[in-house]
């Protein structure tokens, strides 16, 4: 019986301390937005940032780029780096974070815009098979003048988004 007991409770005290997957938290975010519920919305994505969910973090940086808050890249890339702090085994958030940022930065929409800073977010997350970033990475390559990286790269995207894995 003691045995049982002892494998028992960190099961269930790990299982307090679970947040939601991505996918999970994607779901919820947007049901929100479409049902209009602002309080529903900050409460779960206080809790689930309690939780160091990274998938909330990058949610909640998201609301500020996609125009579901008022927009402020400021904001966005503050909740995109915790996102990336917080993700040490979440690649998939990881890779996206780092491209968002680098998005934002390259882009200038709302923060002064910078091709290094991008392109240095852009190549961390290609080193981590993004295929998105991959391309982004290329050509930003190509803007600084590095066309052998460029072609690299440029090949690295189209041998990944031609291999089924």
């Amino acid at each position: 019986m003691f045995k049982i007991i002892k494998y028992i409770f960190p099961i269930i005290y790990t299982s307090l301390l679970a947040y939601d997957s991505n996918s999970v938290v994607e779901k919820k975010v947007n049901a929100y937005i479409y049902e209009h519920k602002e309080e529903d919305l900050n409460k779960y994505l206080f809790e689930q940032k309690a939780k160091d969910n990274p998938a909330a973090y990058f949610q909640h940086g998201y609301l500020y780029i996609s125009g579901a808050k008022p927009k402020n890249a400021g904001l966005a890339n503050f909740y995109f780096l915790k996102a990336i702090e917080h993700s040490k085994h979440n690649v998939d958030i990881k890779r996206m974070a780092q491209k968002a940022m680098a998005d934002s930065l390259y882009s200038g929409d709302g923060c002064q815009q910078s091709l290094k800073l991008a392109h240095d977010y852009y190549l961390a997350s290609a080193k981590l098979k993004y295929p998105p970033a991959m391309f982004n990475v290329a050509i930003t390559f190509k803007e600084l003048g590095h066309s052998r990286q460029y072609k690299m790269w440029k090949s690295k995207y189209k041998r990944l988004k031609k291999s089924p894995f």
